[in-house]
């Protein structure tokens, strides 16, 4: 995330809300994210620049499935993308507005309710394209707004008996985030 014009770096806190775009899947809201900043060369460039992005997530999800008519919690996916990435972002004055798209593996984990079949899930890639707003209040008070997709597909194998079934579990989601940072140094 970038932050205020003339710090080397900036911490803060945001909050993001999820909806999933499948059923199945359910985060409770809010979630907690860090916002950071970190700039070799601080300075308040106006107009077009790219710039890299590097990051690393932690999503939580309840798993359910139709059992019937009847929707059933099954278990809880945990899924760990490290991410970079790249997009241009255009500033004036205390405004700057970026996009860009950042990939990477996700490194996935299930835990089963009991009672359920062992499922598991194989590690997969993941894609985030993503659009922000900063505002710079200061030289030190960064406030942020953003919207971004997660593409994220794994492959989960449930084993009934002997038998093995493989399918695709869509968790894309769509993420709002708001936050500020501040400028440290």
């Amino acid at each position: 995330a970038q932050a205020q014009t003339g710090r080397h770096l900036s911490l803060g806190v945001g909050v993001g809300f999820h909806k999933y775009v499948k059923d199945d899947f359910n985060q409770k809201n809010p979630g907690i994210s860090v916002l950071y900043r970190l700039s070799p060369s601080p300075g308040s460039k106006q107009g077009w620049t790219l710039e890299p992005k590097v990051d690393l997530d932690w999503f939580k999800t309840d798993v359910r499935t139709n059992v019937g008519a009847v929707q059933t919690h099954i278990g809880k996916l945990q899924s760990i993308p490290v991410e970079v990435g790249a997009g241009p972002s255009y500033r004036h004055g205390r405004i700057k507005v970026g996009v860009g798209i950042l990939a990477g593996p996700s490194f996935n984990h299930y835990t089963r309710d009991s009672g359920t079949n062992p499922i598991k899930v194989k590690n997969s890639v993941f894609v985030r394209p993503e659009t922000s707003v900063w505002y710079d209040v200061s030289s030190r008070l960064g406030l942020h707004a953003g919207v971004s997709y997660i593409y994220n597909r794994p492959t989960a194998e449930t084993t009934i008996g002997s038998t093995i079934t493989s399918a695709k579990w869509k968790t894309d989601h769509v993420n709002f985030s708001a936050g500020f940072a501040i400028g440290i140094f």
